[in-house]
């Protein structure tokens, strides 16, 4: 198959935004066919209020008929405990939907599936709860509207060492269907020394957790995190795990969507941030590193021990379908582009030489061609998918000239992280600004969001949109949400921020100290209203 073909399927990824219908009467859904009126969970926009509001119960609302179906609360699952599963069993057959509600919590969240199969047994799950709270259930016949069926179960409380999301700041013009994805990386202190817990979970707009799920350790291997987590328009959301790319279902079940044995060898197979368009793609574009000949940290001095990275397209049986690596266009990225004061990490064992510091992935079909973000080169590269040629550098003294007011070295981008093309054809990547004005590469006076238009005739760039936000020395993203705001997460720092095109801080929040969430990405949420 031509390359173009393969790049060309990773893109297809949307983000679903519908409409929720809400309760008129006591004992009846609205309108038409209810359950024809809304296919998904999808989230308003923050303008449609709940008829359930403060203290009032569905018990308050709802009154059940003469005949009702019986229901059964299954046990909380270990794998995701903010979830519940309902067995319903009814006389007859009918199409069963239903949501649940807590008292003084607004909005409701719909089951899934929305609505079931007309038949007499039915299984009805509630994603999106919240730890240590009651919530009551409504069911109803998806096409009369009649209840059939209601009651209350209580959710567990989440581990101690979970963490919520310190909300500081909340906008009314803030985007309520929107969470927030993160893999959650937490040390601890056994006899046997530090290790790490880890989990991927989801944040509501409140700092909330509202999914969880902790994912254990390969043996022996207690110090890596779970990076570059991707959510997916079925709620499930896939992470870099060093040998694999795990996905994890709503239910908090794994399993390996792209197995990378084929990349056995490498120093990680999968790490950072990897690129798979959604749940049904059939390739992944996956960053890797390994080790190869280099320089030392004087960039005179010859190693075999630099660890650089590679790309490789992978299809769903593990198999290889392309594969780029920077060991082979050291002509093009060379050794002594390197960071001297990040070229040394304690995290990659004696000797390693932390060469180019991949970060970061993004295809772009159209043109057959790949970006690759190297942190510790500060350059981003263009590669040619159907020759393995680097089209361009852009960084500090490469191929691009920066236009703008100021002009000197350091308005570039500095140790960078997760560039992304907008639909404009712009790149907008968080630049975590390490040694920028002479300092120490640990250093730094303010990191930012930027925005840069590229000329790719001209070999220009200039920066059109900016936002700094207190300096991250590693990690970090940034997201254009689809309503025009944009989302920075400057990682070390554990911030949050969501500005409108302005610069008017809309939505801020901050993870506690110690706890590190090394990526952080919208997702849609499993409520239909959320302050």
């Amino acid at each position: 198959m031509h390359q173009r073909c393969l790049i060309t399927l990773l893109l297809v990824a949307t983000l679903i935004v519908g409409a929720c219908s809400d309760a008129q009467d006591g004992n009846h859904l609205n309108g038409t066919t209810f359950g024809d009126a809304v296919d998904d969970h999808d989230s308003d926009d923050g303008n449609n209020d709940n008829n359930l509001d403060g203290d009032t119960t569905i018990d308050d609302q709802y009154a059940l008929p003469a005949a009702t179906c019986a229901v059964e609360v299954q046990p909380a699952s270990d794998l995701n405990p903010l979830y519940r599963e309902l067995k319903i069993s009814c006389p007859g057959d009918v199409a069963v939907t239903g949501f649940v509600t807590a008292g003084g919590e607004p909005g409701r969240g719909w089951s899934t599936p929305r609505r079931s199969e007309a038949a007499r047994e039915h299984r009805l799950r509630f994603y999106g709860l919240l730890g240590n709270k009651t919530f009551q259930y409504a069911l109803f016949d998806a096409d009369s509207g009649d209840a059939v069926a209601r009651g209350e179960f209580t959710v567990p409380p989440l581990p101690l060492w979970m963490p919520w999301l310190n909300v500081s700041q909340f906008d009314p013009r803030t985007r309520r269907g929107l969470w927030f994805a993160a893999t959650i990386t937490s040390p601890r202190v056994s006899e046997l020394g530090v290790y790490f817990l880890r989990a991927v979970a989801v944040f509501d707009r409140r700092g909330r957790v509202r999914f969880f799920h902790e994912v254990e350790h390969a043996l022996g291997e207690v110090y890596e995190p779970l990076q570059g987590v991707i959510p997916f328009s079925n709620g499930e959301m896939v992470v870099s795990d060093v040998h694999d790319l795990l996905a994890i279902r709503p239910d908090g079940t794994e399993y390996i969507m792209f197995d990378l044995e084929v990349l056995d060898g490498a120093f990680q197979e999968a790490h950072h941030q990897s690129f798979v368009a959604d749940w049904d793609a059939e390739v992944a574009v996956v960053l890797f590193d390994e080790l190869g000949p280099g320089l030392l940290c004087d960039l005179d001095t010859p190693t075999e021990k630099a660890l650089g990275d590679g790309i490789a397209v992978i299809n769903r049986n593990g198999n290889e379908l392309w594969r780029w690596s920077v060991f082979d266009h050291q002509q093009a990225v060379a050794p002594y582009q390197m960071n001297q004061c990040m070229c040394r990490s304690s995290h990659y064992g004696k000797d390693v030489i932390d060469w180019t510091h991949g970060n970061a992935v993004w295809p772009i079909p159209e043109e057959d061609a790949i970006l690759l973000s190297l942190r510790n080169a500060m350059q981003i590269v263009k590669i040619d998918v159907s020759t393995g040629n680097v089209m361009w550098q852009m960084g500090p003294g490469l191929d691009f000239t920066w236009i703008g007011e100021d002009e000197d070295e350091d308005v570039w981008f500095r140790l960078q992280h997760g560039p992304i093309r907008l639909p404009n054809g712009n790149l907008l990547l968080f630049d975590n600004g390490n040694g920028r004005y002479g300092m120490d590469c640990r250093l730094g006076s303010w990191s930012r969001a930027l925005e840069l238009e590229v000329d790719e005739d001209a070999m220009t760039v200039e920066p059109v949109w900016e936002h700094r936000v207190p300096f991250s020395q590693a990690m970090g993203n940034v997201e254009r949400l689809p309503t025009g705001e944009t989302f920075i997460y400057n990682g070390w720092m554990g911030d949050a921020v969501e500005v409108t095109p302005d610069h008017d801080e809309i939505w801020a929040a901050k993870f506690p100290r110690m706890v590190k969430a090394f990526t952080l990405r919208y997702m849609k949420s499993n409520w239909s209203y959320e302050l």
